[in-house]
């Protein structure tokens, strides 16, 4: 009889990286036979984990992906304007000085964006959470 509470650690550790090996590559063929009859899985289904649908979706190219948007109506990312157009348009005019150096690099990157934020084809949305017209003070 042979149990595991004896085991030395390196076996343990050689154990768990075989585990962790099978584990992945089961997972890859778990995937594929879900998309060997439609080419194409069901990421809604209760039988695939968030990791399964990351791990598909991380292999699809932009066209790909979009066919398991849940909106055909997306919006872009080269169809939000960035900060910097928007202020322009907005002729809201720049401080000489601020308390903050400009970023223009970081100028051309972040957006405002008011509407359906489902329907945006981003990597990332920041939102602060609060109400329009509360303000947090820094001292809060």
């Amino acid at each position: 009889h042979y149990s595991f509470s004896r085991c030395p650690k390196p076996s343990l550790y050689v154990f768990a990286s075989l585990l962790s090996f099978l584990s992945h590559h089961l997972l890859g063929l778990k995937l594929y036979s879900l998309m060997a009859s439609s080419g194409k899985i069901d990421l809604n289904s209760p039988t695939i984990t968030w990791k399964e649908a990351k791990s598909y979706l991380k292999g699809l190219n932009n066209k790909q992906k979009r066919d398991h948007y849940s909106v055909k109506d997306f919006i872009k990312l080269k169809q939000i304007p960035v900060w910097k157009d928007t202020a322009k348009k907005a002729n809201i005019k720049q401080p000489e000085e601020g308390k903050y150096a400009k970023n223009k690099a970081l100028n051309e990157k972040v957006s405002l964006f008011r509407g359906d934020i489902t329907k945006l084809e981003v990597d990332a949305i920041i939102n602060t959470g609060l109400e329009q017209g509360k303000q947090k003070k820094a001292s809060d």
